[in-house]
């Protein structure tokens, strides 16, 4: 019976070696073909920038009225003329003054005739004084009402050569064309319409939580559909002091200048980007690299000491467990191991760090056998490997299962991410790119950025296991009667994610 005890303890050792080395092997070998991506610190310019969709529009579209009341002889224009500013529209039918001139004239050589009457009176009128007096008097009056007659029949001449017009208020082009000849007219009645085309300006619409850094004057840049490799650019011109609502949220229509409108034609869509704060000749790494703990902006750069020395950062760094505890059918084994490796947010072992824990000891039930518990605890560094084989079990009276399975332990932590060790910085600007470094590091210095993530849904065997980087306990075997139970992969994960709970008994 011993024999047998000896032969299937054997079996179960070998097997359990032989599954560790072949996990082991397959992580060591992913685990070599994985580079911790970096990047450098540069110096360079970052904007913030605020963008909307939107697009071309005039800046002034101008009404022409007759401005006179006529018939109209003449247009000089169509829709789709440019026009000049002064230059003649329409002209009206010339008014025949003859007639009003004549009687004007006539009555100018009466008040003439007057005057010369007058003028013999008062000399006859010598030596009375009060009758040259009234005299006198008579001839300012008709010398005024003459002065008058000749403004009168002047203005009268100069309305008979003059023909009536309107002409262009400003430069532009004709858009709407709404006069014919023969047409009579009243003073508020609309001709024309001309848009200056050389003036066009850009409006987009900003949401209400956005509004607030917008400002009349900041830069903006402008790319229209039609024209996207032309870099436009602009200045915010005006904010709409009146939002418009829709689904409960409000957009406020912001209008930007066009600097250059070279192919531009009113219409064209496109978006335009406020830099609403802009910082130049700064530091800047990629915004992946900060990483926020505590309150505090954290980036993590190569060691700068010896390989093989742990670190921890922030004062999170901490020693894990692998705890294997048995799920008791009666009275499993409980194994405790201690992982070797530094982890924790923060910790991090130097690269490919092996670190080895003990295994707890299992106590078996009636007449069972203690097993001892050997565990491969810990988390090294970058390709740390770690877990822990289960107790073997003590075989239980009537052919029950041992001790159940130990689980390796567990590590908290990406170890890609864990490598080096962290530095504080003051951050100033980002964007969806980058961060601006006011404090903390210089241009030239290596930032470690985040290990590319790896799906455990369509990774492989051997790719989880390297992701978990630990490797379960193997359960207690059942002498007398059933089988072995199957152990747990469990543990400290080196990159991804925490180690899986091992098969079940069968």
């Amino acid at each position: 019976m011993k024999k047998w005890i000896l032969a299937g303890t054997a079996v179960v050792l070998i097997a359990a070696s032989g599954t560790l080395y072949w996990y082991m092997r397959d992580a060591q070998t992913e685990a070599a073909a994985t580079v911790q991506p970096t990047a450098r610190v540069t110096k360079g310019n970052i904007s913030v920038k605020i963008s909307g969709s939107g697009s071309v529009n005039t800046v002034e579209t101008v009404s022409v009225s007759a401005g006179a009341q006529g018939k109209v002889s003449k247009v000089n224009f169509k829709a789709g003329d440019k026009v000049k500013k002064g230059q003649l529209l329409i002209a009206f039918e010339q008014e025949d003054y003859t007639n009003q001139i004549a009687k004007a004239e006539l009555n100018l050589k009466k008040q003439d005739l007057q005057l010369v009457s007058l003028k013999k009176q008062y000399i006859e009128a010598y030596g009375n004084e009060d009758r040259q007096t009234e005299i006198k008097l008579q001839i300012d009056s008709l010398r005024l009402d003459i002065e008058s007659a000749n403004l009168e029949l002047a203005d009268l001449k100069e309305q008979e050569a003059e023909i009536p017009s309107v002409v262009a208020p400003s430069d532009g082009t004709v858009t709407t064309a709404s006069v014919a000849v023969g047409d009579q007219l009243n003073e508020s009645r609309v001709i024309a319409e001309i848009v200056d085309y050389t003036k066009l300006q850009f409006t987009i619409n900003v949401d209400e939580l956005d509004i607030p850094k917008i400002k009349v004057g900041q830069a903006a840049e402008i790319v229209l559909n039609a024209l996207p490799s032309e870099a436009l650019t602009g200045k915010v011109l005006s904010i709409a002091q009146e939002g418009a609502s829709s689904n409960g949220s409000a957009s406020y229509a912001v209008t930007v200048s066009l600097d250059k409108l070279t192919g531009v034609i009113a219409g064209m869509s496109g978006e335009a980007s406020v830099i609403t704060a802009s910082s130049d000749n700064t530091l800047l790494v990629p915004i992946a690299a900060v990483r926020t703990v505590g309150g505090r902006s954290i980036v993590r750069v190569p060691e700068s000491s010896t390989a093989g020395t742990g670190t921890t950062g922030a004062g999170a760094g901490e020693r894990t467990q692998s705890q294997g505890q048995a799920q008791q059918p009666d009275a499993g084994a409980t194994g405790t191991g201690q992982a070797g490796g530094a982890t924790g947010a923060g910790g991090g072992g130097a690269p490919s760090g092996n670190a080895n824990g003990n295994g707890g000891a299992g106590t078996g039930t009636q007449n069972g056998q203690a097993g001892g518990q050997q565990g491969f605890g810990g988390q090294g560094g970058r390709t740390g490997q770690a877990g822990a084989y289960g107790g073997y079990g003590g075989q239980r009276q009537a052919g029950q299962f041992g001790g159940q399975r130990g689980n390796g332990g567990t590590g908290a932590g990406n170890a890609g991410q864990q490598a080096g060790r962290m530095v504080e910085v003051t951050i100033g600007l980002s964007n969806e790119t980058y961060v601006e470094i006011k404090s903390g590091l210089t241009e030239g210095e290596t930032v470690y950025l985040p290990m590319p993530t790896v799906s455990t849904a369509t990774a492989s065997s051997s790719q989880q296991q390297m992701s978990f980087g630990q490797f379960g306990g193997f359960g207690g075997a059942q002498f007398g009667g059933g089988a072995f139970p199957g152990g747990g992969a469990g543990g400290g994960g080196t990159r991804m994610s925490t180690g899986g709970g091992g098969g079940g008994n069968r």
